[in-house]
């Protein structure tokens, strides 16, 4: 949410015009939609607390590109690069809460991960509203909000990194209690079945569809 919040600041200080911030702001949301099935599918072969830290350290490092642009292009460039960490994150943060949590309270779990995800951008919004233009230790307002988040997602990283856990995949299902281990699961492949079999079910395409 920083950047449409701080489009006035952009436009007065890089000379930015709406149609380039458009632009910028379409193509980080385009390159990130594209990716999150890419990442998906590989968050089923990898260990995702790991890959899960890597979409915060590459959120981070091109986060922190934004603030230090100069050009449209250069920005341009750094906030689509920035949409290949926000990929990541929600298709591997989902998976992880689908084992961490049973059937019976796995719905509120992920009420709760939307909840904090709104909550975070209302924040967000407020927080790089407030400073956009007000100078932050020599440097633009907005610039230092930037920065701030890039730290943050970074911190992050190394925490999920260190703490993060990554239960066996179907862990939580009481189904398949005593069926898993980690022979079988890393031997576990998506065939063409499961995806026809995911894209028949009603539901789902409900969720894609109201989503686009």
């Amino acid at each position: 949410q920083l950047l449409p919040a701080v489009y006035n600041s952009l436009e007065s200080d890089l000379g930015f015009d709406p149609v380039q911030l458009g632009l910028i702001t379409a193509i980080r949301s385009l390159l990130q939609s594209v990716l999150t099935p890419v990442w998906g599918y590989y968050g089923d072969k990898v260990s995702r607390k790991k890959l899960l830290a890597l979409g915060c350290y590459i959120w981070a490092f091109f986060t922190l590109m934004v603030a230090l642009s100069t050009t449209f292009e250069s920005m341009l460039i750094a906030r689509a690069l920035s949409g290949i960490g926000l990929a990541v994150l929600y298709p591997t943060a989902s998976s992880l809460l689908a084992d961490y949590y049973p059937e019976n309270t796995r719905g509120r779990a992920f009420g709760l991960l939307g909840l904090t995800g709104i909550l975070g951008a209302v924040l967000g919004t407020l927080y790089a509203t407030s400073i956009a233009d007000v100078p932050m230790f020599g440097m633009e307002g907005w610039r230092f909000a930037f920065i701030s988040m890039a730290a943050v997602s970074f911190v992050l990283g190394i925490l999920i990194h260190i703490f993060g856990k990554d239960p066996l995949r179907g862990y939580s299902e009481e189904q398949l209690k005593g069926l898993i281990n980690e022979k079988t699961e890393q031997h576990y492949k998506i065939s063409k079945s499961d995806v026809k079999k995911i894209l028949s079910n009603k539901t789902f395409d409900l969720i894609v569809l109201q989503g686009m």
